[in-house]
């Protein structure tokens, strides 16, 4: 689920840098990340699985993969 703008959170400062550098665990490659939006789970879901509600998710500027915050090393 990624999580589109609503009008009310268009015009409010991103609280994350639009893009960070990393290994990528799918290339092994040290790149460039993009960020591509966030994915929210309920509550309960990420309390049974051990996750935050919120990851972050950034796309690998030389392979293109989609990671989640956590793995970029």
């Amino acid at each position: 689920m990624l999580n589109a703008m609503s009008d009310t959170t268009r015009n409010l400062p991103p609280v994350h840098p639009p893009t960070r550098e990393g290994i990528c665990p799918s290339c092994g490659r040290h790149s460039d990340f993009h960020f591509e939006g966030e994915q929210r789970w309920p509550r309960h879901i990420a309390e049974k699985a051990g996750l935050p509600m919120i990851i972050l998710l950034w796309s690998c500027g030389y392979c293109h993969s989609t990671v989640s915050d956590n793995e970029i090393l």
